[in-house]
């Protein structure tokens, strides 16, 4: 028990030193800010591990012994407890590049140490997301080439009859909410020429070269200014020649913007973060 709560801390120590952009515990001995932070994630983790892990082993007591899933009973309440002491400390970063490279040096740990990270990460995907996803298949599904041809073309000011044929399979929360349909003008004109079915948005940017500062401007911005960066992204793709890819949290995250809806936003922009990060990483693994 000690072992895995040893262990556990050590891990979380490494992940806030990356979500804080701290060379090592000396560094962090003169910056203030940031050892409040790490001081009060450590105590988080151990008020939350500590007892918990005092009390498995008295409920363990009472049970017929089976080393396999105690071990993993254990495990599963030391990486809850590191999970729940990194998302605390990462909500005060702004930084979505860097908290996606600590989270994913996280995960990596909570994989290669604790048998995975199914026990902090839940598969369910916010409601907006799923059908989001589901809306643009079911608009692929209808458009013709010609629709398309006249969908890549179009004016965002004067757009064709071929998009709101197309807008039609949005709910009608969005068919009539102007900052949704601002939104659905930029995802639309780039589905004349990029297909669905490939990598996540995150993904393609980062394969494509797209600069780290202007996915973080993305991430931050609300409003008109997010829409303009939408059209921005929806634009290098097309002048990138992207044949296909996954616009789904691209379109989601200014729909969720302007349905206010503010706990999908930061799931998206969360997750858009994370996979741009991974493909950087896979790329410089590449490189090496």
């Amino acid at each position: 028990m000690l072992e895995r709560l040893k262990s556990g801390q050590d891990q979380l120590f490494a992940t806030l030193i990356r979500l804080l952009e701290i060379k090592d515990f000396d560094q962090l001995k003169h910056r203030a800010r940031e050892k409040v932070i790490v001081d009060q994630a450590n105590n988080h983790f151990r008020g939350l591990a500590g007892p918990a892990s005092v009390q498995k082993v008295f409920d363990l007591l009472q049970e017929p012994s089976d080393l396999e899933i105690e071990q993993q009973q254990m495990n599963a309440l030391v990486a809850d407890a590191m999970w729940k002491a990194f998302s605390r400390a990462r909500a005060v970063t702004a930084d979505y590049l860097t908290a996606a490279a600590a989270e994913d040096y996280l995960r990596g740990a909570l994989t290669r140490q604790f048998g995975g990270t199914n026990m902090v990460d839940p598969a369910d995907r916010p409601n907006l997301v799923r059908q989001t996803y589901a809306v643009l298949q079911e608009m692929i599904a209808h458009l013709t080439p010609d629709d398309r041809a006249r969908l890549r073309t179009m004016s965002l000011s004067q757009p064709p009859l071929s998009f709101w044929m197309a807008l039609a399979a949005a709910p009608a929360s969005q068919t009539d909410h102007d900052g949704c349909i601002a939104v659905w003008k930029c995802i639309l004109r780039a589905m004349g020429r990029v297909g669905p079915g490939g990598p996540a948005v995150g993904c393609v940017l980062a394969e494509t070269g797209f600069p780290e500062d202007r996915v973080s401007r993305l991430l931050v911005a609300t409003g008109a200014t997010l829409v303009g960066l939408i059209d921005e992204v929806a634009r290098w793709l097309i002048s990138h020649d992207v044949a296909n890819a996954d616009l789904s949290l691209l379109a989601t995250l200014g729909l969720a913007d302007a349905l206010a809806d503010t706990a999908t936003r930061e799931w998206t922009r969360r997750h858009i973060a994370l996979d741009y990060v991974r493909a950087v990483r896979r790329d410089e693994a590449k490189a090496a």
